[in-house]
């Protein structure tokens, strides 16, 4: 019994210290199961000869590169079994582009119906395998060329050393493909070129059978689609040997072998060309045997044949990637060459080995032993660091923990706290055992604490001076990371935030309003979130305003354009409404509406509407405060001048013997002369809409004929106006006790008479009251809009109308012919009443007393001594003009302009002539004119007649006559001395007559 249980308990020892965890070696952490997929593959049946199959692990195999060296020496692949290193050797190893691309050789069988299986390894502690690149391949490889090199040398990668050496034209055109340096499908090699080839010279390629597998990229179209011949690569010796090419002209790829002074046999049909662009792998096998021939692309077979003759080589050949006289159009890359013919089944394996189809990588495992790792979370509201082991144990079981912060032991236990501030380097280190320590294993972490302090920011919002808008301005500070934003809202409105640092932005709403904002730093800390109030007060003052039309002619015009310019300004200086309307014949339009800065002038150009225009210019401030200014009204007219006999439309009065046409405004203030050989339709503007026409006859008397219409009265767009040929004419008179507006209107030619509500028909220069008018004309009134027929006025004889219900009181225009009081004279001291001799005092009065503004300006020759504008009283005022600074004498005549401009708008302009004695000249004539008559008068005076009239009475009155016309003029210098020369003249002419009289000679 005792020997039973000491067996039982000596088993159960071996039992427990066998490994039953299978693991290559312990001094690799960790390792990846690949999976072959050959089962995938479609094969035959199982592929028993060795061959070299690619893995490529990239950037998504985090787990590898999370622990592997970064030297790569640790890496290592052992086969199924577990125990047996496969040899491999690295085409590509960069570990800060995470790539790794290892070729493998795998020894096993390639089952067909099962997955065969490879172990990566990884992370070994203290041992190294850096590849064999030699002996990866099997002797059966006898060439094998990654073309990593950038120039020069190609080496090959089996123990054969069959390199391949490069001459002209030979590229690089990437790592890991070789091309030609001429240009891309230059065809036929000219001569003087040299050597276009890079080939190996070895007896490894001779009297064998071969398969050889390159992946090549064509340019420019599909292969054969140039007109000459592309090479793929080629070996022989003394003319004999292989050539894998195109054929010239067509889309065929062929294997030529050739023989001293023998043909070519080939294999030629015809197979799809290579994809553009594309990288393929192209693979030709060739048995000695049977001289059998196949051509792949990838693993599918295009082509066969088999009756290629074998050529005996004498010496060893060489092969070639690029030959003596053809270049490949395109890239060239990874190319073997294998002794014997490879199977269907090895090509679909190597082709799915290379295109990366192959291999499936398993989870990561850990191998038997303790494995240290941790996580941390810092906590700077407590300031304390948590860290928690995340260690695991494969085959074992953690005994023990060691934390080490910057090399200091702080705790045993397995999670532990670790109090600190912010900014701290911290060197976090834990160590883990299992008992008696015999796994173990240690991480370390560095890090920084970081940042933990909010950021503190600074604000203000304020009403900015003279702007209904306050300024919000918010700027952020941070002692360690960095602002990073600042968030903010006004009242209940949204956050907004943002990292364009320091806020300047305005806001512009009337009243109390609560600012509320935070920021963050980089680090990620919030600031607490501030406030503050700020008031935004309103404005009640409204603009001011400055609106003008400026119409470029009144009168008969071209066209009806006229000029509006508006300006407003504003005590506060935000934007401003600028708004220009047009009302015409009842009708609002608005022409300008834009919001613009303060104090700007807008200009706008518009057409009258026929009738009535008045515009309006508004100015309309931030606060809705504004300001208005209405335009006088603009009366824009059409009209046609119509032959009342023919109804015909006049273009040439003459016609009608009518020498002259006169149009007086409603004030007979403005008078415009009319073209008489103006065009049928004439446009007219001015400021009132009531028109007389006055028509002079070119008859002795000079007859005239008025017409006086009110447009406002017509609704016609276009108004045609009666002129009446030159005859014999009988008086109407239309007489009422009421006025009524009356039109008078020829229906048979289509004309107006009269619109009006003047008390003036007819009139003839001399009075004669003797009218014929051979037409019947029509009286309406024109009340309230509706026209009504009040009577026909037979024209054939003189006919006197009592209309008291009909029409109004006759009474004829007055017009008032003087002109604006001026007076100068010095300035009188009140008490004493001497003068100052340096001040002249103006008087001003205007006739009609209905300007705007009035203008005064003196100047001295061309010279402007001084001006003064009156606005508050334009029409009567007195004003002193201190001339004691001019150098200037009694006698200076200087001339006096005003200019006024009347409510309308309208200027005009009168010149005045005086001296500094308060003498003031009519100003009739000009000085030049003036000197002309004078002298004309006298010189053709005295020479046209005979000398006893010249020299005696005759004489002597032209003389008187020519200074009188000169005292019409201005009191200049030169006029006085013209005046001295005409006396003296009528000094001498009288001697000569008083001695011719009595006899002396």
């Amino acid at each position: 019994m005792k020997f039973t249980k000491a067996l039982f308990v000596l088993l159960l020892l071996i039992l427990v210290s066998t490994n039953v965890f299978a693991w290559y070696n312990n001094d690799w952490g960790y390792r990846q199961e690949l999976s072959l997929n050959t089962s995938n593959l479609g094969l035959s049946g199982d592929i028993t000869n060795d061959h070299v199959i690619l893995v490529d692990i990239n950037s998504d195999n985090t787990a590898f590169w999370g622990r592997v060296d970064s030297n790569f020496n640790d890496v290592l692949f052992v086969a199924a079994d577990d125990t047996t290193p496969l040899n491999f050797h690295a085409e590509e190893a960069n570990y800060a582009g995470e790539s790794f691309i290892a070729w493998v050789e795998v020894t096993d069988t390639f089952a067909s119906a099962t997955n065969e299986t490879i172990y990566l390894y990884y992370d070994a502690d203290g041992k190294t395998h850096a590849g064999n690149e030699a002996g990866t391949y099997p002797s059966t490889y006898k060439a094998v060329y990654h073309l990593n090199e950038a120039s020069g040398t190609r080496y090959d990668s089996t123990s054969n050393n069959n390199d391949l050496t490069t001459t002209t034209w030979v590229d690089s055109v990437g790592v890991g493909k070789i091309g030609p340096s001429a240009p891309t499908g230059s065809g036929v090699k000219g001569a003087g070129d040299g050597d276009l080839k890079m080939s190996a010279n070895s007896d490894d390629f001779e009297d064998l059978s071969f398969s050889i597998l390159t992946w090549v990229k064509h340019s420019g179209g599909a292969v054969g689609d140039n007109a000459y011949l592309e090479t793929l690569w080629c070996f022989a010796a003394s003319d004999k040997g292989y050539v894998f090419s195109t054929d010239y002209g067509s889309q065929t790829l062929k294997l030529e072998a050739s023989m001293q002074n023998s043909s070519y046999s080939f294999v030629g049909e015809t197979i799809d060309a290579l994809s553009a662009d594309t990288w393929t792998l192209a693979v030709l096998t060739y048995d000695t045997s049977d001289d059998d021939a196949f051509i792949y692309f990838n693993d599918v077979l295009k082509a066969s044949n088999t009756s290629i003759a074998e050529p005996s080589f004498a010496n060893n050949p060489t092969l070639s990637l690029v030959n003596d006289f053809y270049a490949w159009n395109g890239t060239k890359d990874e190319t073997k060459f294998i002794n014997y013919r490879l199977s269907q089944d090895e090509i679909t394996l190597l082709y799915n080995s290379e295109n990366e189809n192959l291999i499936t990588f398993g989870a990561e495992e850990a191998g038997a032993g303790v494995y240290a790792s941790f996580d941390y979370n810092i906590n700077k509201y407590l300031t304390k660091i948590d860290f928690n082991s995340t260690s695991t144990a494969v085959a074992t079981t953690i005994n023990s923990y060691s934390w080490l912060i910057n090399g200091v032991e702080q705790s045993t236990d397995e999670n532990f706290s670790y109090t600190t501030t912010q900014l701290q380097d911290i060197n976090a280190c834990l160590y883990v055992a299992d008992a008696g320590e015999v796994n173990t294993n240690q991480v370390c972490t560095q890090f920084n604490t970081g940042d933990w302090e909010a950021p503190t920011t600074f604000a203000t919002a304020a009403q900015i001076a003279n702007y209904s808008t306050a300024n919000i301005n918010i700027t952020c500070t941070d002692n360690n990371s960095a602002c990073d934003r600042v968030y903010y809202k006004i009242n209940s409105g949204a956050w907004t935030d943002t990292n364009s640092l320091p806020i300047d932005v305005n806001y512009n709403v009337i009243g109390t309003h609560t600012l509320q904002w935070y920021a963050t730093d980089l680090a990620g800390n919030i600031e607490d979130t501030n406030s503050l109030n700020f008031t935004i007060t309103g404005d009640t003052t409204p603009p001011t305003i400055t609106f003008s039309t400026s119409i470029v002619d009144v009168g008969f015009v071209n066209d009806f354009n006229v000029g509006l310019t508006l300006y407003c300004a504003d005590n506060r200086l935000d934007d401003l409404n600028y708004i220009i309307q047009k009302t015409a014949n009842g009708t609002t339009t608005t022409l300008l509406n834009v919001q613009d800065s303060n104090a700007q002038t807008k200009y706008y150009w518009d057409n009258l509407s026929v009738g009535a225009n008045q515009y309006t210019g508004k100015c309309i401030d931030y606060n809705g405060n504004s300001v208005q200014q209405d335009s006088n009204i603009i009366y824009a007219m059409n009209f046609r001048l119509i032959n009342e006999e023919t109804g015909a439309a006049l273009t040439d009065l003459n016609a009608v013997d009518v020498d002259a046409l006169k149009a007086y405004t409603y004030d007979g203030n403005n008078v415009y002369d009319y073209n008489i050989y103006a065009p049928a339709t004439k446009y007219f503007i001015d400021y009132d809409n009531v028109v007389r026409f006055d028509l002079t006859y070119n008859d002795v008397s000079e007859t005239k004929l008025s017409r006086e219409i009110d447009f406002g009265l017509l609704p016609d767009a276009n108004v045609g106006i009666c002129i009446a040929p030159f005859q014999s004419f009988y008086g109407q008179f239309l007489v009422s006790s009421i006025e009524k507006d009356v039109i008078v209107f020829n229906d048979f030619a289509e004309c107006y008479n009269l619109a009006s509500t003047t008390k003036f028909a007819y009139e003839n220069a001399l009075m004669v009251r003797a009218f014929t008018i051979n037409k019947p004309y029509y009286l309406y009134t024109w009340i309230d809009d509706i026209k009504t027929l009040l009577a026909t006025i037979d024209g054939s004889k003189a006919t006197v109308i009592n209309l008291d219900v009909l029409e109004f009181n006759k009474e004829t225009y007055t017009f008032e012919i003087a002109t604006d009081t001026v007076v100068f004279k010095c300035l009188e001291d009140p008490t004493t009443g001497i003068c100052d001799q340096n001040t002249i005092s103006i008087y001003y009065k205007s006739l009609r007393e209905d300007n705007a503004t009035t203008n005064l300006k003196i100047y001295h020759n061309n010279t402007l001594l001084w001006q003064y504008t009156e606005e508050d009283e334009p029409n009567e005022f007195n004003t002193n003009w201190f001339y004691g600074d001019d150098d200037l004498n009694a006698n200076t005549v200087l001339k006096l302009t005003i200019t006024k401009t009347s409510e309308a708008g309208a200027s005009t302009s009168s010149d005045y002539w005086f001296d500094l004695q308060g003498q003031s000249y009519s100003g009739t004539m000009d000085a030049s004119l003036a000197l002309i008559f004078s002298f004309m008068l006298l010189f053709v005076g005295l020479t046209l007649v005979a000398y006893r009239y010249a020299m005696g009475w005759f004489g002597i009155a032209l003389c008187v006559i020519a200074v009188g016309i000169l005292s019409f003029a201005p009191g200049f210098w030169y006029i006085q001395f013209m005046q001295a020369i005409m006396v003296i003249v009528a000094v001498f002419i009288a001697i000569v007559f008083s001695n011719e009289t009595r006899g002396v000679n």
